[in-house]
């Protein structure tokens, strides 16, 4: 049966400002309808910023919320990668139009991003920050591929994995040995320093609307929906008036005077596949820096010799890291 997962997010943010030259603060963008969660997923990740002149906070918090939300979930790009870089670089422009007034003010700008789709992490970062995965008590860096002002990064996540994205300062301040071996109070936090911690468990199991339909059961329900039907009319006309009704239609359609017209044939190209159906898609879930689909077809019998399965594979390309 399949299994999505979902994320439990712990923040660790620093007290709120409302004014000020620097702050920072986790993500949480979920979409509004429950299909573009099937679809997009659902982000996670912090981010901190530091201009040379004081900005308002609120204000900025918002406006990268609702510019996330915007620009990642209304992209037509099918890759959570392609879609965060749009997303960031839509961000970060409103942002740099928002805060700059002056051509001598500075801006920095740092963003650590995650979209979780199914049971795969997708993590793009902008800038500076840290990330790291804890499995099984076994603490690594998610390995990111840098490309530009961008670094990217993918992998399958397993149930009680969790992940850790934090800002440069806040990761010099409590590395993750000492992030898991403490709590640590908010108050303390300095106005660039935040942590997000998600921990990965199974959700429920897909419902019939979530699972892709290839239409392979269409001609079994046809099948069923005729035999119901003959059945309820068996049971109120018998089958003798049924099998008198039949010979009727027949020796009717005997006696129609019809005309028929023979088209040539046209000889249809060989395609290789010589057994089309029934057929079995079995799915297999990428490792890493790969993805795999496989095609089996399971009922390919020749007489003459036992033909082996036909395999397809898709690589995911160079350029992202993988954890």
């Amino acid at each position: 049966m399949n299994k999505k997962l979902t994320a439990k997010v712990q923040q660790l943010n620093a007290q709120p400002i409302f004014q000020g030259d620097s702050f920072s603060s986790c993500i949480v963008v979920e979409p509004e309808e429950k299909e573009q969660v099937l679809k997009k997923g659902v982000i996670y990740g912090v981010f901190d910023l530091a201009s040379s002149e004081e900005i308002d906070t609120n204000l900025i918090k918002t406006i990268l919320n609702d510019a996330l939300k915007e620009s990642y979930f209304q992209s037509d790009s099918i890759s959570p990668i392609q879609s965060l870089e749009k997303a960031i670089i839509d961000v970060k422009e409103k942002v740099t139009h928002v805060i700059i007034k002056n051509p001598e003010q500075k801006l920095s700008f740092n963003i650590l991003t995650g979209v979780l789709w199914g049971n795969v992490l997708y993590v793009v970062q902008f800038g500076e920050g840290s990330c790291f995965l804890v499995r099984q008590g076994e603490i690594k860096p998610i390995n990111t591929m840098s490309e530009g002002s961008f670094s990217a990064a993918s992998g399958v996540v397993k149930d009680e994995d969790v992940v850790i994205f934090s800002t440069k300062k806040f990761a010099e301040k409590y590395p993750p040995n000492k992030l898991l071996s403490m709590a640590i109070p908010e108050q303390g936090l300095e106005p660039q320093e935040s942590c997000a911690l998600l921990k990965f468990i199974v959700d429920t199991s897909f419902s019939e609307n979530e699972i892709v339909d290839f239409g392979l059961e269409e001609s079994v329900v046809k099948r069923n929906k005729i035999k119901d039907l003959f059945g309820k009319i068996s049971d109120k006309v018998g089958p003798a008036q049924i099998k008198k009704a039949f010979s009727k239609s027949k020796e009717k359609q005997e006696t129609e005077q019809t005309t028929s017209i023979r088209l040539k044939s046209i000889p249809t190209p060989k395609i290789g596949l010589k057994y089309a159906i029934p057929c079995t898609f079995d799915f297999s879930i990428f490792h890493f820096k790969k993805q795999k689909f496989s095609f089996k077809n399971r009922n390919a019998t020749d007489s003459k010799s036992r033909r082996k399965h036909q395999r397809f594979s898709h690589s995911r390309g160079s350029g992202i890291g993988n954890f």
